[in-house]
């Protein structure tokens, strides 16, 4: 299980759409590994369109936990 932050706050850095693609085929179909993403400022994204990891392909559905809230 591995603890994926997408953005440390709403000012921080998006993964890019082939870095999620690395991280779900190495460790999501390679490893069988789930994954916890933090999506919790996702909503907060003004200049960019955020990509979330689980919307990558319908495996990660059952691979993927994800935590929203509306504060951290």
């Amino acid at each position: 299980m591995i603890l994926f932050v997408s953005l440390i706050n709403p000012g921080g850095v998006l993964w890019s759409k082939e870095t999620l693609s690395k991280i779900r085929k190495r460790y999501c179909h390679e490893e069988n590994v789930i994954v916890i993403s933090d999506e919790v400022h996702s909503d907060l994204i003004f200049s960019k369109h955020h990509i979330y990891l689980f919307n990558l392909d319908d495996d990660m559905v059952g691979q993927s936990i994800v935590l929203h809230s509306p504060g951290k």
